[in-house]
C-alpha cells in the first residue's frame, strides 16, 4: 500500500511538472496584454486541479485590481493592475474591459477544464478582477452624449434629441453622469478581436461561441438583453469580472454548466448572482 501511495505522488507530481512548464510556455507564446501576475498563477492552478481531480490541493486564484486611469489613482484602490487610456477615447476604455475578460476566461480554462470536479455539488463563482476608474476618465464623461442615448431608444421628453441636457424616459439626468452604455461594450465585443485564445477571433467569438448579438440573446437569459437595451457602466463605481463552473444545475443568465464571463457593478452581484454563485473560490 506504502509503494503504491508513493506511485500516485511521483505521478501526481509528474503531472504538475508538466502542467507548469506547459504554463510558462503559455507565458511566452499567447501574447497576453498582462505580463506573468495573479492571472497566470491562477490558470496554473487551475489546469493542476483539473488535470489531477483535487489532488492537487486548493485553486490558487487571487482577485486582481484594475484601475483604468486617464493619469491618477484609482480612488479606494490598491491597483495590482493599471490600465492607462485617453480619459475621452471610449474605444481604449472599452478594450480595458474586454481584455481583462478575455483574460478571466483565459485564467479558467475556457470552458474546457473541470476544476471543480472534486468539490461538494454547487455552483462556484470566481472574481478575476475588480475593475474601477479614475477622477480623469469620470470626469470626461460627465454628459452622455444626448445622440447616443437616442440611439439607444430613449424617447426624450424635451422631444429635441439634439439638446446637450435633457431627461430621458426609464432614467433620470443624473443616471447620465460619468457613465457609458452597456450597448457600446457589446458592440465593442462584437466587433472587435483579441488573440487572447490563441487565434484571431472577436472578444464575442471567445467569450460566449458565438458570432453576432443576436445570437448572444438567443443563447442567454433574458438578462443579457436588458443589459444591452437599457443599462450603464457607471464609471464612479467599481465593478467585477466574474466566471465560474457549476457540477449542480446548470448557471442560469448562459444555461452551461460553465458562467460565462460577466461584468458587473459590485453592487449588482447579489441581485444578479444571488443565486447562480454558491461559493466563490478566489480570494483577495
Amino acid at each position: 500500500m506504502e509503494k503504491k501511495g508513493m506511485g500516485t505522488g511521483v505521478a501526481v507530481t509528474a503531472i504538475l511538472l508538466l502542467i507548469t512548464a506547459a504554463v510558462l510556455l503559455s507565458w511566452v507564446f499567447r501574447g497576453s496584454v498582462l505580463t506573468p501576475s495573479n492571472a497566470d498563477a491562477c490558470h496554473y492552478s487551475v489546469a493542476a486541479h483539473s488535470a489531477v481531480k483535487g489532488a492537487a490541493g486548493e485553486i490558487n486564484c487571487r482577485t486582481d485590481y484594475v484601475c483604468i486611469s486617464g493619469g491618477t489613482r484609482c480612488a479606494n484602490m490598491n491597483p495590482t493592475v493599471t490600465i492607462k487610456v485617453d480619459p475621452t477615447n471610449d474605444t481604449q476604455i472599452l478594450k480595458a474591459i474586454a481584455d481583462q475578460m478575455a483574460i478571466c476566461w483565459w485564467e479558467f480554462g475556457e470552458g474546457k477544464l473541470d476544476y471543480v470536479g472534486a468539490f461538494s455539488a454547487g455552483k462556484y463563482c470566481g472574481v478575476c478582477s475588480i475593475v474601477g476608474f479614475d477622477n480623469k476618465v469620470q470626469a470626461a464623461h460627465s454628459l452622455l452624449d444626448s445622440g447616443a442615448s437616442c440611439k439607444y431608444n430613449y424617447q426624450c421628453l424635451s422631444g429635441n434629441c439634439d439638446s446637450k441636457v435633457h431627461v430621458c424616459v426609464g432614467t433620470t439626468s443624473s443616471d447620465l453622469n460619468n457613465s457609458i452604455a452597456y450597448k457600446k461594450l457589446f458592440d465593442f465585443l462584437a466587433s472587435e478581436k483579441t488573440k487572447e485564445g490563441g487565434t484571431l477571433q472577436t472578444y464575442l467569438s471567445y467569450l460566449y461561441g458565438v458570432y453576432d448579438i443576436p445570437l448572444l440573446f438567443d443563447t442567454s437569459s433574458p438578462v443579457v438583453k436588458d443589459f444591452y437595451d437599457s443599462k450603464f457602466i457607471y464609471l464612479n463605481s467599481t465593478y467585477s469580472i466574474i466566471t465560474g463552473e457549476s457540477n449542480a444545475a446548470k448557471f442560469n443568465i448562459f444555461p452551461s454548466k460553465y458562467l460565462g464571463v460577466v461584468f458587473l457593478k459590485n453592487s449588482d452581484i447579489q441581485t444578479y448572482l444571488g443565486n447562480e454563485c454558491e461559493k466563490f473560490i478566489t480570494s483577495s
